[in-house]
């Protein structure tokens, strides 16, 4: 039999080995200290997040939100006590028991627009990442209506997957839904070659797994490891167990179409080569690489040469603040990995079509893209996209065209008016050290620097 996975159908074997993990993490969130550095949700939406002690911070400023109420349930720890914090100031009753606490009031009080401790939960034990994660949350304003709410989180969430590899084939996968394992703790197995032709390939004794999570939210592939950085070798029936697994670095998953495709490849990688970045070496064999068999940018070439099985040309090197041609001689799909890239600085001249990459994990709205001030008689004139996406032009002020998206992995020709740079404003792409920063205050405060939304021109 065969099941599904976000990384294709993978076929049973009856011989296989179970690897477990107590937790698992998308990439690594910092551990705040103050309500008041967590990125605001937005209008109408309040930030939370629980600390290790036991502290839920809060963050609503400018969400025009006045918190009239709040019911927080947990899983895997037992909460022994609940008080303190903007929910005792504010004069709500609160109770708790093992699993859930109640806040609210009697004579109509509120938690103002603003940051802090809400509640300081007792909790028995030393809470692990697991167990200070809420599994229901209501928020509720004065009047009694339900509030929004987002909860700052690294582990999985119930609808994310693990999968495990060999040599890229995939040979399990779970979908990480820690309600249905034993204790919350999830195992992901891997198939053995068990001399089936559907499993030609698969793990053999003394083999090495590789693991990746997939990010169902975001649609973002991870490579993964394992605490400690060390993986059991495979064996038939064996079961072994780790701390935790956590992502390391981005895998994006490309499919092209036969002709030319306007992509981008917005991933930091250790070497920049052609070669490197698309794993196709001298003399690998094949066709192409790939099937690619020409790269260009707006100024730049490379072509692949199949008798030598080498890049030619002057373009040896990608950048990921380019938008690129890629032509390909049949319809493909591959991989690429590479390390998470910040926000990066984008410089644009006037009166110059600029080919440029699009660094956002989500789709957005183009309008939203972009900071302020760049879509301005003074700032970005015109946008165009190939294929689908259509494209946008400034006319008398005003936006008209088909193109309504930024899309992840594609390029983008845009057209300035004017010298200026600028940083894309991907508040929901997690995009400032993998968090989401709406203020300088917000940003520094977590450690990290901030991302201007609208900078000088650096010059052209």
């Amino acid at each position: 039999m065969a099941y599904w996975s976000p990384w294709g159908s993978i076929n049973e074997s009856t011989e296989a080995a179970n690897y477990y993990f107590e937790e698992a993490f998308h990439t690594g969130l910092p551990e705040y200290t103050d309500g008041c550095n967590l990125p605001e949700g937005g209008t109408g939406i309040v930030s939370l997040y629980n600390k290790p002690n036991g502290s839920v911070l809060f963050n609503s400023l400018n969400s025009g939100v006045d918190i009239g109420g709040f019911q927080l349930e947990m899983a895997g720890a037992t909460i022994t006590a609940a008080l303190g914090g903007a929910a005792e100031d504010a004069e709500f009753t609160i109770s708790n028991s093992a699993t859930m606490v109640l806040g609210f009031s009697l004579t109509g009080t509120v938690i103002s627009e603003g940051c802090g401790t809400l509640i300081w939960l007792g909790i028995e034990g030393t809470p692990s990442q697991f167990s200070r994660d809420f599994t229901n949350i209501i928020l509720s304003d004065g009047t009694g209506a339900q509030v929004d709410y987002n909860f700052i989180y690294n582990i999985l969430r119930p609808d994310d997957w693990v999968g495990i590899f060999k040599d890229g084939k995939c040979v399990g996968a779970k979908q990480w839904d820690t309600a249905g394992c034993v204790d919350g703790i999830c195992s992901v197995q891997a198939g053995g070659d068990d001399g089936q032709d559907l499993t030609n390939g698969y793990m053999t004794t003394n083999d090495i797994p590789t693991f990746k999570i997939y990010d169902t939210k975001r649609d973002i592939y991870y490579n993964a490891s394992t605490s400690g950085g060390t993986v059991d070798p495979w064996e038939a029936n064996g079961q072994f167990s780790y701390d935790y697994l956590t992502a390391t670095n981005l895998s994006i998953y490309y499919d092209l179409h036969y002709g030319v495709n306007l992509v981008s490849f917005p991933q930091v990688h250790p070497n920049s080569s052609i070669p490197e970045v698309f794993g196709c070496a001298p003399n690998t064999g094949g066709t192409g690489c790939h099937g690619i068999f020409a790269i260009n940018n707006s100024g730049n070439s490379a072509s692949w040469h199949e008798p030598s099985q080498t890049w030619n040309g002057s373009l040896m090197n990608m950048n990921p603040l380019d938008g690129v041609w890629v032509h390909v001689s049949d319809d493909v799909d591959f991989e690429i990995e590479g390390d998470f890239l910040e926000n990066p600085t984008y410089s644009v001249y006037a009166n110059t079509w600029s080919l440029i990459s699009y660094p956002g994990h989500e789709s957005m709205y183009f309008k939203d893209a972009f900071p302020p001030g760049a879509l301005t008689t003074d700032g970005v004139s015109g946008i165009v996209a190939m294929n689908d996406e259509g494209s946008a032009n400034m006319w008398e002020g005003q936006w008209i065209g088909s193109l309504t998206l930024m899309r992840p992995k594609r390029g983008y020709w845009i057209r300035s008016y004017s010298d200026f740079s600028f940083q894309f404003n991907l508040e929901t792409t997690a995009q400032c050290s993998q968090l989401e920063y709406t203020t300088e205050a917000g940003c520094t405060g977590a450690g990290y620097v901030w991302r201007q939304m609208l900078l000088p021109s650096t010059g052209g």
